[in-house]
């Protein structure tokens, strides 16, 4: 004889608490590999970055408890290269030093972009000074790179003199140059020399947390197609 209904329930409870207990071994069993994955991911991490002889990263980086942990014990950094270091706010310049410093190099340019800070009343107080300009006007000296090779002469011009004294010189090659960037000859373009003003009436518009400009946007656009109509006048693609 079958048994009654009182059976079947009890049966069902039973499995449901196999199940249970069989899926809470299963859950441990996971937690405990993937705590042995991320143990097994720090020490190879810690043993890359202390066997390095050049480690990259930045400046909050240089900061972090995964950072910390893998110098820790270790003879730590001699040298130490910021870059864009005119574009950090002295605080941040100091985390990386912490680690047994002897030689820092600071590169970056304080007539460009300076540290960003939000905060006016910390402005006001010189947190927007990077650890660049401290050094600069308490009088360290710098060196001063004074060849460009970027730029054409006629754009160099402005900032040459407005921002470097007239100290800027061009590198070789800039004045007159050849190959891949004489894309169009000067002489095709008198009306858009290398460097120009263009005066558009047009507004802004908000849209979402960005703001655009559509007439300028076409305007742009406008001025790419006549480019790319000059460029394939005097370099037309070739066929082989």
């Amino acid at each position: 004889q079958g048994g009654g209904p009182g059976d079947d329930s009890r049966e069902m409870s039973s499995k449901r608490r196999k199940a249970a207990q069989a899926l809470r071994v299963v859950q441990a069993q996971r937690h405990t590999l993937k705590q042995r994955l991320q143990a097994e991911r720090r020490r190879l991490r810690n043993e890359i970055l202390r066997e390095a002889s050049v480690v990259c990263g930045t400046l909050s980086a240089a900061g972090s408890k995964i950072f910390e942990d893998a110098v820790v014990g270790t003879p730590g950094f001699q040298d130490c290269i910021i870059d864009e270091a005119a574009q950090s706010i002295e605080p941040s310049s100091l985390i990386p030093l912490k680690y047994g410093c002897e030689r820092l190099v600071l590169v970056g340019d304080p007539r460009q972009l300076p540290a960003t800070v939000k905060s006016t009343l910390a402005a006001k107080y010189g947190l927007e000074r990077s650890l660049f300009e401290r050094l600069e006007e308490a009088g360290h000296p710098l060196i001063r790179l004074s060849v460009q090779y970027r730029m054409h002469p006629e754009i160099r011009a402005f900032p040459s003199a407005r921002f470097y004294g007239g100290d800027l010189a061009d590198g070789p090659g800039v004045a007159n140059p050849t190959g891949s960037l004489a894309i169009i000859p000067p002489s095709s373009r008198p009306a858009f020399p290398p460097f120009l003003f263009l005066d558009l009436q047009s507004r802004e518009e908000r849209a979402g947390t960005s703001t655009n400009n559509s007439t300028e946007a076409v305007f742009v656009a406008g001025l790419v197609r006549h480019f790319r109509n000059l460029q394939s006048r005097f370099h037309p693609p070739s066929t082989g």
